[in-house]
């Protein structure tokens, strides 16, 4: 359970999931909820309460025009009756895993925001004579991209062509190619080699 960021997440005996901005001193909005986790944004403490809460049609008396969100599940299971102190581990585990989630898919995002970037900068560079392969078929003008990074945290190398041992990517434990031709969409490449990297690095996680 992570407790440590921005905006705290507090849950009380009947479910009701709430979060309070910790720089701005908020208080808990009843005094009594207890911290379960904590996210770095409002954004994410927003997701947090859609996914794992049910909106209730009235409002709750100490949040007047705000909706009041109250837990759906624990344990895996529909949550029909009042939490209990046995609960709180299993709730700040299932919130934790949730944002660490929400956190690889906007380095993700980052990630494949950048790259595009690179792809359009790169395609204005590719003459007439430039190949993605050696083969002798190969008419096309394109470029071999290498991608090379040790995590997603967005910071990369990259390289052109086959300069596998001297180039940006060398030294990276990760890597995804791209085969880059004038009229190739960009974003769909940048996008298709983050999720290629992002597979590598999660099988290093769990190897």
């Amino acid at each position: 359970m992570n407790l440590t960021r921005r905006y705290m997440v507090h849950i009380c005996k009947d479910g009701t999931i709430t979060y309070r901005d910790t720089v701005k001193k908020e208080k808990v909005f009843n005094g009594v909820a207890l911290p379960v986790g904590s996210t770095d944004t409002k954004k994410e403490a927003e997701a947090l309460q859609i996914r794992f809460g049910r909106l209730a049609y009235e409002e709750h008396p100490l949040m007047p025009g705000k909706p009041w969100f109250k837990l759906s599940t624990v344990h895996g299971e529909p949550l029909f009756r009042p939490l209990n102190v046995e609960d709180l581990e299993a709730v700040g585990k299932m919130f934790e895993e949730f944002i660490l989630e929400c956190q690889a898919k906007k380095q993700e995002t980052a990630l494949e925001k950048s790259i595009t970037s690179l792809l359009v900068e790169l395609k204005k560079q590719i003459d007439d004579d430039h190949r993605c392969s050696d083969d002798p078929e190969d008419k096309t003008p394109g470029m071999q991209v290498t991608i090379g990074v040790k995590d997603l945290s967005g910071d990369y190398g990259w390289q052109t062509g086959d300069n596998s041992y001297t180039g940006g990517a060398y030294g990276r434990p990760h890597w995804a190619i791209i085969y880059l031709y004038r009229k190739s969409n960009s974003k769909e490449l940048a996008a298709a080699a983050v999720d290629e990297l992002a597979e590598l690095v999660s099988q290093e996680v769990t190897a």
